[in-house]
């Protein structure tokens, strides 16, 4: 599965980082050789998603001060859409066809702005223009002024971005490969917890699908852990959620059951419709401090979490071993690795 980026340059550089940004944490990473055909990681390191200085440090102690670093880029804009839809090729080439679709069935006013495309769900190629009738499609946009908002945070980090892609879309086609090389056939389940919100994306065997997006987040978890823990406020809270001893880890259950009772609905709704079952859960965008959500959430709606040896996973996209081992949380952020190619994107020129 391969989605488009939404950026690309084609200076050429010699090593350079891989950044991945989410709501809750920074992944970076030092590759050796950006034009080298297998990539390697041979530093890592994870941020607070506000630690701007801490990253800034790490990136001047691990470059060397450089003025400028080459870096492949992944980010988690809020203002985006990724959506199953019935959708005729022939009327997504008409100019103005999917603005005025997406203002429409998802009321976004400013829709005319948006960079909008319409994928296929199974592997992430455009759509057959010469292809008429409606057929299951997925529909992706995302905000112009988010991928703006992006770049200028990683300018500001002294960072020049050869690639800039949502990140979710790379992990797609990572699961994908994963489920490929298990020969497992059952649908797995990707959750993004957002601080108001939670994003829900289905990859079953006829591609993605798209749930409604879940009304809970980490503030809703947060404000259990305040009730549970009897802690003065709901800030309190969110930090004993990423404090993962023993008694947190005792009622995580719990702690986790007011995204769980929503989360259940949206699955048994895929399940009833599409005859597919749904094996595992994965959580993308947690820091390593919340990395516990991932089988806590699964556990509540009688699932398992999502197994990932990324060392394995690496291995099987042709690419060396890290120096440092990586949780399943670095997943998006290597999946946006194994799909650079030096030579599409200029490395090599």
């Amino acid at each position: 599965m391969r989605f488009p980026d939404l950026l690309r340059f084609t200076q050429r550089h010699a090593d350079g980082a891989l950044i991945d940004i989410s709501e809750h944490r920074v992944l970076a990473a030092r590759i050796p050789d950006l034009s080298a055909p297998a990539l390697v990681i041979d530093q890592s390191a994870e941020f607070p998603a506000g630690d701007a200085d801490g990253l800034q440090a790490w990136l001047k102690r691990t470059f060397h001060r450089r003025p400028h670093v080459a870096a492949l880029c992944g980010f988690a804009p809020a203002r985006r859409v990724l959506r199953r839809e019935e959708l005729s090729p022939k009327r997504c080439a008409e100019p103005g066809f999917l603005a005025e679709f997406l203002e429409t069935r998802c009321d976004i006013k400013d829709a005319p702005r948006w960079h909008i495309t319409a994928l296929n769900p199974i592997d992430g190629a455009s759509l057959p223009r010469d292809y008429a009738p409606a057929r299951p499609s997925l529909l992706f946009a995302v905000d112009p002024a988010a991928v703006r908002a992006a770049q200028q945070q990683l300018l500001s980090l002294n960072l020049l971005p050869q690639t800039l892609e949502v990140s979710v879309l790379p992990l797609l086609g990572g699961i994908q490969h994963l489920q490929t090389l298990r020969a497992d056939t059952r649908a797995v389940v990707i959750v993004e917890i957002s601080r108001l919100f939670t994003d829900v994306l289905i990859l079953a065997k006829d591609g993605v699908h798209t749930p409604p997006r879940l009304s809970a987040g980490l503030t809703t978890l947060a404000e259990t852990a305040h009730r549970e823990f009897a802690l003065p406020d709901i800030l309190r809270g969110e930090a004993r959620l990423r404090t993962a001893d023993a008694a947190l880890l005792q009622r995580s259950r719990k702690l986790v059951q007011p995204l769980a009772r929503l989360l259940q609905p949206a699955i048994d709704a895929f399940e009833i419709g599409s005859g597919q079952h749904v094996g595992e859960i994965y959580c993308a965008g947690l820091s390593a401090d919340l990395a516990w959500l991932n089988p806590a959430l699964a556990a509540a709606i009688g699932r398992d979490a999502l197994g990932v040896d990324c060392t394995a996973w690496l291995s099987s996209r042709g690419l060396p071993p890290p120096a440092a081992a990586l949780g399943p949380h670095w997943l998006p952020a290597l999946s946006l690795l194994a799909d650079y190619s030096p030579e599409r994107h200029g490395q090599n020129a």
